[in-house]
């Protein structure tokens, strides 16, 4: 993941207007502008980025990457650096480190140092590299499947699906629904907490599932906000 998606997929528009404007630059514009002003006028590298997230920001991405989501801030930067560079070339990886040189004043003589033992630990953790990308691939494709499984399950279900009235026909579906899934996903569990008294109607690993009926846009805009720190993938059946 380049930085450019890296910034684009887990940065609101304002995070990147907070940082324009600290940088005394134009804050108006498309998030991408936004992102290239960034990366071209105020020179902005990976690890500037990273600073800036939160400790709960950086779970949320470590979470969503499938990383190990606990440990102090640094760590959780750490581990989401180490992530995201293992899927630069070299090329990239060089150009990048390159910014951040420059952004933290390095001498020639440090950059030199650096580029030697870069090359040297090239050699011994390339295969190392090229397992975590593997890895990262496996563990990408077993949550797609998942999510995919799930999805194929609930289209099975409404495509036989009783259709309920009444006022409680939120709650029938919901009941019917998870009890066809079950059958396929005998590890569901059913209304999990979400804190502060919300719910969610139910789990399966790290997909959360929430059957609403004819919800209003602020309902759709409380799940979204109470889901998405929590859960990897969710889906919401309306």
């Amino acid at each position: 993941m380049k930085v450019e998606k890296f910034v684009s997929k887990y940065f609101y528009k304002e995070d990147l207007q907070d940082l324009l404007e600290r940088e005394g630059l134009k804050v108006s514009g498309t998030k991408n502008e936004l992102i290239r002003r960034l990366r071209r006028d105020a020179k902005y590298d990976i690890l500037q980025f990273i600073a800036y997230l939160d400790k709960d920001e950086l779970k949320f991405i470590c979470e969503d990457l499938d990383l190990k989501k606990t440990g102090t801030k640094n760590e959780l930067a750490d581990r989401v650096f180490e992530e995201i560079w293992t899927s630069w070339n070299v090329d990239y990886y060089i150009k990048e480190m390159r910014r951040v040189a420059d952004n933290e004043g390095w001498t020639e003589k440090k950059w030199m140092k650096f580029m030697k033992q870069f090359q040297e630990l090239e050699e011994v953790e390339k295969p190392k590299k090229e397992i975590l990308v593997e890895e990262r691939v496996t563990r990408r494709e077993a949550k797609d499947t998942t999510l995919n499984l799930v999805l194929d399950e609930i289209k099975s279900y409404k495509r036989r699906a009783t259709k309920f009235s009444g006022k409680r026909k939120e709650k029938l579906y919901t009941t019917a629904l998870t009890g066809y899934l079950s059958h396929a996903f005998p590890n569901i569990e059913m209304e999990q907490s979400l804190g502060k008294g919300a719910r969610v109607d139910a789990r399966i690993g790290n997909i959360g599932i929430e059957a609403k009926y004819r919800p209003d846009q602020n309902e759709i805009n409380r799940l979204y906000g109470q889901m998405i720190p929590i859960y990897n993938s969710w889906i919401v059946l309306l």
